[in-house]
Parts: structure tokens; C-alpha cells; sequence
């Protein structure tokens, strides 16, 4: 996949990579059903699509998260990949950008690797400093979720 071009500084909030005991399919299936996530993500309040079904590349959403301060933070978010291998969103503009996805490889029949990874760059790198604490608490209340949901 090409990456966009951005301005330099980058900050990542989160690289975290486990394996997820369940088939590629079944993860990808949870993973990929954005407008389910708030019902086993915590930390995200509502998810509202512009378009009802599978939300593809192109698709776009509204997110909007818990946050420190103002209690709730709303989002626009575009679809930039939604496939088994992995599912990437984001925003940004000007040079700058943030992104959030997740790299999913089967091991086998029964586990897969999962890689969760936010950054931002640029103008957005800089204006969200003070909040990256709290975007790596955020993501991996999502990652630990899912770990949940299937590792037992």
C-alpha cells in the first residue's frame, strides 16, 4: 500500500501486535463491522456512517470517543482499506495526517497475528501531543478487547 505523503514530525501513539486466538476470517469479520465497533469497544461512544453496510475504502464516518477534559470527542473519518489483510482509517490534510489500523496475518487454521498501530503527522502530530497519552490508553482498551473477546 502506498503511504501518503506527510510533513515531518511523526508521533506514533500505539505499535502493538499479539496473537488473537481465532482464524483470520472470524477477527476480520469483528474487525471489519465498523458499525458494530462501540458495542465491544470501549472507550468509543458511537460510530455514524454516512451510508448503512460494509463501510469500503472511500466510505466515510463520524467516530466519537471518550476524551480527557471535554468528555467526548467527534471525529471525521474516511475508509482508507477494508480487507482480510487489514483494515485502515484515518483524516488529515495540508501534509498532515492521522491514521489507525489494523494488520491482520493468519498464523493457521486457529490464531492470528494482530497489528494495531495509530500515528500522526505533521500539523496533527503537533496539535494532538498533549492528548497521546491518552490515545495510547484508548487503543489499547481496544486492543485488550478483542484479546478478551478471544484469548481465553
Amino acid at each position: 500500500m502506498k503511504q501518503p505523503f506527510t510533513l515531518p514530525p511523526r508521533q506514533t501513539w500505539i505499535d502493538h501486535t499479539s496473537v488473537i486466538q481465532t482464524d483470520v476470517d472470524t477477527l476480520y469479520g469483528l474487525l471489519s463491522d465498523i458499525a458494530n465497533w462501540p458495542s465491544w469497544s470501549p472507550g468509543l461512544q458511537s460510530i455514524e456512517l454516512k451510508k448503512e453496510g460494509f463501510a469500503g475504502p472511500g466510505s466515510f464516518f463520524w467516530m466519537t470517543v471518550d476524551a480527557p477534559v471535554v468528555k467526548r470527542l467527534r471525529m471525521p473519518v474516511v475508509v482508507i482499506q477494508n480487507d482480510r489483510d487489514r483494515i485502515e482509517w484515518g483524516g488529515g490534510g495540508y501534509g498532515s495526517v492521522i491514521r489507525h489500523y489494523w494488520d491482520l496475518k493468519p498464523v493457521d487454521s486457529k490464531s492470528t497475528v494482530l497489528r494495531h498501530v495509530e500515528y500522526a503527522t505533521g500539523l496533527l502530530c503537533l496539535g494532538t501531543f498533549f492528548a497521546a497519552k491518552h490515545a495510547l490508553y484508548h487503543d489499547m482498551r481496544w486492543h485488550r478487547a478483542i484479546e478478551a473477546k478471544f484469548n481465553r
